[in-house]
């Protein structure tokens, strides 16, 4: 049917422009969203001033985080993908449809490549790490909804090498012609998943997650009619290879290993960087844990928090959270605390088994705590 074709060239074109509005974490895959995202952003200012959006920080978005922004992006790319679509198909009419098998391959290395880095992160357990002592020594009431569901799928490595596989699995099958309908069918069901744990969860990715989604299930159009007949029951036979005279050709094989030799790195850059194969097990911080301050007088401080991602956190009497930008110095037993406005704060510290003290000796600041929380990863599960 002429109108999937329409559909799936068009979501080609709107898919490779949103996917460079914004940068993504890659790691070997240039980041050619990074290159673009300024742009993109000025177009979203300038349209955002004209409804009279006053903050600033409702209009800018990174990585593809939802936001006003990425809202008001998504849709300027819709409405220049369109009319950029209706444009060429007016010049080139039917000649459009030759893009078809690049389109094909485009959305299914485009998915296979998210499957892989996801789906492998939650198999080293990355992505869903194990929560932090300032999360477990919080009110489980004064967690953010996100940061529950995040905390607590962090707590079984089982469950996040099961989502892993699920992700893994359909990513491999995607990049073979003869499986990738089973692999888009899977993952049109693994992403409709991830979309409404986003939703129901408010986990700032649901834009990006609904992308995905739908990427899905624009590969899956042509094949609707098969997939019905499969799920019903009925005998069919498999439809017929779209463009077979190209996947023969010596320039297809090759970039085809080039491919797939970038996508395994960039799916394994992770492991090969930390040399862990589970997270859980990776080493902590020497001061990473919590701590009890025992003389509050002089502060107000209740508990004091180091994080493995390099964080001072301060809790006071009243539950209220403060943290700093971390490094330290443990030849010179120093820790340098910096604020979100780049202020800097010198303090020497102290650690004696158990025991913590942290000092500023000229302005006269002193304050003694004991550890009273170990990461283990042998008492985990």
């Amino acid at each position: 049917m002429h109108w999937q074709k329409h559909i799936q060239i068009w979501f080609a074109f709107f898919a490779i422009v949103f996917t460079t509005s914004f940068s993504f974490p890659f790691h070997v895959v240039p980041d050619v969203g990074g290159w673009f995202e300024p742009f993109f952003n000025s177009r979203v200012e300038w349209i955002g001033k004209l409804l009279n959006i006053k903050n600033d920080s409702d209009l800018m978005y990174h990585s593809g985080e939802d936001s006003i922004g990425m809202m008001i992006n998504t849709i300027n790319i819709v409405v220049f993908s369109v009319l950029l679509y209706v444009a060429i198909f007016i010049y080139w009419k039917q000649k459009l449809f030759i893009l078809l098998p690049y389109v094909k391959i485009y959305l299914r290395y485009y998915l296979a490549l998210m499957l892989l880095i996801y789906g492998f992160d939650k198999v080293y357990k990355y992505q869903f790490y194990y929560p932090e002592p300032n999360i477990l020594y919080t009110d489980f009431k004064d967690i953010p909804q996100d940061l529950r569901y995040w905390s607590v799928m962090g707590t079984s490595y089982v469950y996040s090498l099961f989502a892993g596989l699920i992700e893994v699995i359909p990513g491999v099958l995607l990049l073979w012609r003869r499986t990738y309908l089973i692999g888009a069918t899977v993952a049109c069901f693994v992403f409709l998943n991830v979309f409404m744990s986003n939703l129901g969860f408010d986990i700032t990715m649901k834009i990006f997650s609904f992308f995905l989604l739908l990427m899905s299930v624009v590969l899956l159009l042509p094949k609707l009619k098969y997939l019905w007949k499969v799920f019903s029951g009925r005998k069919t036979e498999f439809p017929e290879d779209d463009s077979p005279v190209l996947y023969s050709k010596s320039y297809y094989k090759f970039l085809k290993v080039v491919v797939l030799l970038v996508f395994c790195y960039e799916s394994q850059y992770k492991l090969i960087a930390s040399g862990s194969i589970n997270d859980d097990y990776s080493e902590r911080p020497n001061l990473h844990g919590a701590y009890q301050v025992l003389n509050d007088a002089q502060n107000n401080w209740n508990m004091i928090y180091f994080h493995r991602q390099g964080y001072f956190i301060v809790e006071d009497n009243e539950g209220l959270f403060y943290d700093f930008k971390l490094n330290v110095d443990r030849e010179a037993h120093v820790l340098q605390l910096t604020t979100y406005e780049y202020d800097k704060k010198i303090l020497e510290y102290e650690l004696n088994q158990d025991t913590l003290i942290i000092e500023d000796s000229v302005n006269g600041f002193h304050v003694k705590a004991i550890k009273v929380y170990t990461y283990n990863p042998y008492e985990l599960n």
